[in-house]
């Protein structure tokens, strides 16, 4: 009875015993240490930069709109708040409010998964590497998938609540999390948790049939009712070949093994690879001192025949992952850890989590668990230390690059189209390897064009924005449609050598330079005009002050450091 009666705390008296509370703060404090270059960042990524355009230009009903399109109704009120202040805070508020939402997720899922008898042991470990997991990049940018699994393991926590409102809540935060429909594919995990102290398959029926009513009517309503129309219409159509559905699936599980290889990448690019060996050696070193009365409950011994337990795990595992890898492979997509394809693996990252805290619990000897375990989450701590770092360095280079391209664009009154190369190669340069696109590029430099004159167009060859589109109209924000400039203009970017890749720069530096703590470093990256294979540098001077009066002016030069625009 007293063991039951302590499953039925709640979340935070359930963090609040010993062991438990001095491993999960410490976790949960390390992740926040992780995550601080995220938080100093200003700028925008990517979409977020079309949704500047149209909040400022067309409103937060046109946001609305366009999401009632694409057949996400529910993200439309998020991402129009997010530039509600109008004063350059969208990109540090966006990436406050999603790694707040993050730790509160990691310290929820703990409270589920301790709950069960079968995933009890792996709780901890599974919920450290969930914290630091490397698969979800998306962080950066403004989706709000993190406060949607927030509502849903809420959902989870309330069902059995001592407290009859909560248990009235959570099928309300169920309704809420399925803005993200695909979170419906972790209801093994709600089976599992409301499993616990059943009293009969009636009972067990009784207590999950409000949690199935809604995720049956969001499936039936999402598939059966919602699809993509006007501008996104004919976009991820749906297909039932089986041959695609297992290669997009198998797709994404691969990602997740391919995720922590890249975590190694960026903690050996952060370190170098001798400051890795080194951490290694330190963390065998601890291995050797390991205390079975001190350790998590994931490197405890297991009993004699204890395997089947992480082997029924990697069951649960497989199932959470297939399940959530299926809703992206019907429309043919698939989850993989750079760009920004990592959403497509944020459901499914539970169930990766789950199965590589059960893979751990398979090794025979706690010493060796130990031996693993902490390079392993040492690895992940430090690749999301880079990621923030990378992410800063992304920001850094594209205010840079806009400047210059300001500058070169408004020293002609001709409109331009730019077909610009970027050395070393932008796949190589920003953020988890994408290419700059269209909104990238055009929203931060034609926001700030004098009134009355026409837009020029830049865009980068390898995202294939020129070939694809140039030759016929040319687009902003992937949105609208203009008549393309008449006269062409081949340029290259080049970086100064000394600070041509993010492990170049001090992580500290980049930093303050996200904060305005300190000035840029005096570095020579130059933008060159191509004519007949000739490069010559562009002919630049000051451009004319920026409007201020123009509703999103102070916001975007708050974000390119343009100081006319703060007094």
């Amino acid at each position: 009875m007293n063991s039951d009666r302590r499953l039925d705390e709640s979340p935070m008296q359930s963090l609040a015993r010993k062991p438990d509370r001095k491993f999960i703060a410490g976790l949960l404090l390390l992740a926040l240490v992780s995550y601080l270059p995220f938080l100093s960042a200003r700028s925008l990524y990517a979409d977020d930069w079309s949704w500047f355009q149209i909040y400022f230009s067309e409103g937060g009903g046109r946001i609305l709109q366009l999401m009632l399109q694409a057949a996400h109704p529910a993200f439309g009120p998020h991402l129009a708040s997010l530039f509600a202040l109008g004063d350059g805070s969208a990109g540090l508020l966006g990436n406050l409010v999603s790694v707040a939402f993050h730790l509160l997720n990691g310290a929820l899922l703990f409270a589920i998964l301790r709950r069960p008898r079968l995933t009890r042991r792996i709780a901890l470990l599974a919920t450290a590497i969930f914290l630091f997991e490397p698969f979800y990049s998306a962080r950066a940018s403004h989706t709000m998938y993190d406060e949607y699994l927030t509502l849903y393991l809420l959902s989870i926590r309330f069902m059995d609540s001592p407290r009859r409102a909560l248990r009235w809540l959570a099928p309300l935060c169920m309704l809420g999390g399925m803005s993200l429909e695909t979170l419906m594919c972790l209801e093994p995990l709600r089976l599992l948790y409301a499993y616990r102290g059943y009293r009969g398959l009636g009972d067990l029926a009784r207590r999950i049939a409000p949690f199935w009513s809604i995720a049956l009517a969001v499936a039936v309503w999402r598939f059966g009712f919602v699809e993509s129309h006007g501008h996104f219409s004919g976009q991820k159509l749906i297909s039932l070949a089986p041959l695609d559905l297992l290669r997009y699936v198998s797709l994404t599980a691969l990602s997740f093994p391919a995720g922590i290889g890249f975590a190694g990448w960026q903690a050996a690019d952060l370190l170098s690879v001798w400051g890795l060996a080194g951490l290694g050696l330190v963390a065998v070193a601890l291995a050797c001192r390991f205390d079975a009365r001190t350790a998590p409950p994931a490197l405890l011994s297991s009993a004699p025949g204890a395997w089947r337990q992480p082997v029924a795990l990697l069951a649960l595992a497989l199932v959470l992952l297939v399940g959530a890898a299926l809703p992206h492979a019907i429309t043919g997509e698939h989850a993989w850890p750079t760009r920004f394809e990592t959403r497509f693996g944020f459901v499914a990252q539970i169930g990766a989590t789950i199965g590589l805290a059960s893979l751990v619990q398979l090794l025979p000897w706690r010493r060796l668990r130990a031996a693993v375990t902490l390079p392993l989450l040492a690895v992940l701590a430090l690749g999301s230390l880079h990621d923030g770092k990378w992410y800063l360095f992304d920001g850094y280079i594209q205010r840079d690059l806009q400047a210059r391209l300001r500058a070169y664009v408004w020293s002609d009154p001709d409109p331009e189209l730019v077909r610009l190369e970027i050395q070393p190669a932008s796949n190589r340069t920003f953020f988890r390897y994408r290419c700059l696109g269209a909104n990238d590029l055009n929203v931060p430099l034609n926001w700030l064009r004098p009134a009355g004159a026409e837009p020029s167009f830049v865009y980068e060859t390898l995202c294939g924005d020129f070939d694809n589109m140039a030759p016929k109209r040319c687009s902003t924000t992937y949105l609208d449609s203009h008549d393309c400039p008449v006269r062409r203009v081949e340029a290259v970017y080049r970086l100064d050598p000394a600070a041509d890749q993010v492990g170049k720069m001090s992580l500290w530096h980049l930093i303050g330079l996200g904060l305005d703590l300190v000035p840029p470093p005096p570095l020579d990256h130059r933008l060159s005009i191509v004519t007949d294979g000739v490069e010559t540098a562009a002919t630049t001077h000051a451009p004319p002050p920026p409007d201020c009066t123009r509703p999103g002016t102070t916001a975007i030069a708050t974000m390119l450091r343009l100081t006319a625009c703060r007094e």
